[in-house]
């Protein structure tokens, strides 16, 4: 409950606002490549916008279910830790059973070990989608310079912006999808809080 209302109270707030400065970034990024390209990225942005949509959306599934394993397995961590830290040292000592003690406690550290790694290699699948698409962003302004060098139709100086933005349109669709998908797990602890207030039954 304690690492929850740490999510909510330092996290969260911090995500919301992230969320809000990538969103602009990306906007911002997109509307200078098409200024670049007199409109001509129009063509491609809207297929890249679908695939960009599906990405996201595959993603943020995925990566909220995985988070909220993440979650779920690490209350056993931190309260196999509270049990020992407090009375329980002397009794697990007096007992004999700190071998038993370390191997439930490295078994409960590996299930949330196992839901980390997904995490992980599920960020790593998006960025692999979205430096390829990014690529293509690319590669289109790099057409667009090669096929209109004699016809004057886009300025040099229009398309060497267009690269840049085209580059950096990357690194904010990467930031702006992981973000946004860090936002929406970390409202698993609002969820697993309203659990506790409204669905768990009190002690007498």
């Amino acid at each position: 409950f304690s690492s929850d209302m740490q999510v909510v109270d330092e996290e969260l707030s911090q995500t919301i606002g992230q969320i809000t400065n990538s969103l602009f970034n990306v906007g911002g990024a997109l509307l200078g490549v098409c200024a670049a390209t007199k409109g001509s990225f129009i063509i491609l942005m809207i297929p890249l916008g679908y695939i960009y949509r599906d990405v996201q959306k595959y993603f943020r599934k995925t990566n909220t279910t995985v988070a909220r394993l993440a979650a779920v397995s690490l209350s056993p961590v931190y309260a196999e830790f509270s049990q020992a830290i407090g009375t329980g040292t002397s009794s697990i000592r007096a007992y004999g059973e700190s071998s038993r003690f370390t191997a439930a406690l490295e078994n409960k550290v590996d299930r949330n070990t196992v839901a980390m790694v997904t995490q992980q290699l599920a960020g790593q699948w998006l960025a692999i989608r979205l430096d390829t698409m990014g690529a293509l962003i690319s590669a289109f302004i790099a057409i667009l310079a090669v096929s209109s060098r004699d016809q004057n139709f886009i300025p040099a100086g229009w398309l060497g912006l267009g690269m840049t933005y085209s580059f950096q349109i990357t690194t904010f669709m990467k930031f702006c999808v992981r973000i946004m998908a860090t936002g929406e797990a970390q409202m698993n602890s609002v969820e697993r809080i309203m659990f506790y207030c409204e669905h768990m039954e009190y002690e007498e």
